[in-house]
């Protein structure tokens, strides 16, 4: 399943001192996912981590869908 679209859903705490960072990705089919938070310091670039969020998605949706044909 491919990754289309990630946006940043919210950021929780101030962005000078640590904070969370919640995504939101939508694959190939219209479906949303939420990923996170990521625990992030002064500084991070959360626009940045986008592609990463994306393949760590699509590696987590791939996974979730070998294991549900092998139940």
């Amino acid at each position: 399943m491919a990754i289309v679209a990630v946006e940043i859903e919210s950021v929780h705490g101030a962005t000078t001192g640590r904070h969370l960072v919640f995504y939101r990705c939508q694959d190939d089919q219209g479906q949303w996912h939420s990923y996170g938070p990521i625990n992030a310091a002064p500084g991070f670039d959360a626009d940045g981590l986008k592609a990463t969020v994306a393949e760590k998605m699509a590696e987590d949706l791939a996974e979730a869908e070998f294991r549900r044909l092998l139940l």
